[in-house]
């Protein structure tokens, strides 16, 4: 097991060495999306990364992704009892080019579903509700 958690943790240093994301920024990035995603699950309760088993970086319409496989436990609440689960999922997250960079005083933006002016700090359109996630420099692409 140790030789091949040694071999998993080389894979990683060599994508980071090589790709040259700031891991700190991705990983903020990463677990905001992540939690936006379980959280929204009707039942679920909590969730852990218990380890993340892969890192690839690829290229689609000029946009740098990479691809994050984990190995999760996800707790929920069903039947009135909390069950556990032990799940791999992916998250295929998205170099977001369109960053907004906040200057002070208040920043106003278009929503991109309805088009009203919003405050980019809300992190959602007050009219439609749609999420404003200009502002991390990695996004969850579905």
């Amino acid at each position: 097991i140790k030789k091949y958690k040694d071999k998993q943790n080389q894979k990683q240093i060599d994508f980071w060495n090589r790709t040259k994301i700031d891991k700190k920024l991705f990983f903020n990035n990463l677990n905001y999306e992540i939690s936006k995603k379980y959280y929204l699950k009707e039942k679920l309760v909590d969730y852990d990364i218990i380890d993340y088993l892969s890192f690839e970086d690829y290229q689609k319409n000029n946009e740098l992704y990479v691809k994050v496989k984990a190995y999760m436990r996800v707790i929920y609440y069903e039947n009135k009892k909390l069950k556990t689960k032990y799940i791999e999922d992916t998250f295929n997250m998205k170099k977001n080019n369109k960053k907004l960079e906040l200057k002070d005083g208040i920043n106003y933006i278009k929503c991109k579903k309805c088009g009203s002016s919003i405050d980019a700090t809300k992190r959602y359109c007050e009219y439609c509700k749609e999420e404003v996630n200009y502002l991390q420099d990695w996004i969850m692409d579905f």
